[in-house]
């Protein structure tokens, strides 16, 4: 509650004066620092929150902390989540783009795509979601179309209802609605 209206110090106070911290109060903590911009304290929280705190992550912890990557000092925080993703055979699909399409921030879910792409890790239905979805509310209509086709034709990608409505949404979003209809029909 204090962390949507700006009051980080208060969040902070409140969690510093609890005797036991489970795993949804260092999460909210961990959020309510990416949701105020400070994503070296949130990456500070999600290492404490294992190492002091004795909590293991979920995929919740992990999609609160993401969005603090999107900046060039989030790049490190970033690759240590991926680590830990991987080590702990998280299913990085969902828990990375989810995060960024929860919160709308297509260049960063693109850029965290390219990324995946780029270290040999094969998208999955899920991650081509949510990369969708986050370019679609960002606008990012090109890229949104280039990521399907690679998705589609690249990696083999079953165009999944799920993964047809982003794209139909995101041309329908944009005025391409010819093209929205073509692609229903396709899907059908």
């Amino acid at each position: 509650m204090y962390s949507r209206s700006d009051k980080i110090v208060l969040v902070r106070r409140v969690f510093d004066r609890m005797g036991i911290r489970n795993l949804y109060a260092w999460t909210a903590m961990i959020n309510g620092y990416v949701q105020n911009g400070d994503s070296s304290e949130a990456f500070v929280h999600f290492q404490d929150m294992q190492f002091k705190g004795g909590i293991t992550p979920n995929r919740l912890s992990v999609i609160s902390v993401l969005p603090g990557c999107s900046s060039f000092a989030g790049l490190m925080g970033g690759k240590q989540i991926h680590g830990y993703v991987i080590r702990n055979q998280l299913n990085s699909d969902s828990s990375m783009m989810s995060g960024y399409g929860l919160h709308g921030k297509g260049h960063d879910a693109v850029v965290l795509y390219d990324k995946m792409l780029q270290l040999g890790i094969k998208p999955g239905m899920v991650t081509v979601v949510g990369v969708l979805s986050a370019c679609n509310r960002s606008g990012l209509v090109m890229k949104g179309l280039e990521i399907y086709h690679s998705a589609i034709n690249d990696y083999g990608i079953e165009p999944s209802t799920e993964i047809c409505a982003c794209v139909v949404d995101l041309l329908g979003q944009s005025g391409l609605l010819h093209r929205a209809l073509d692609l229903l029909k396709q899907c059908l």
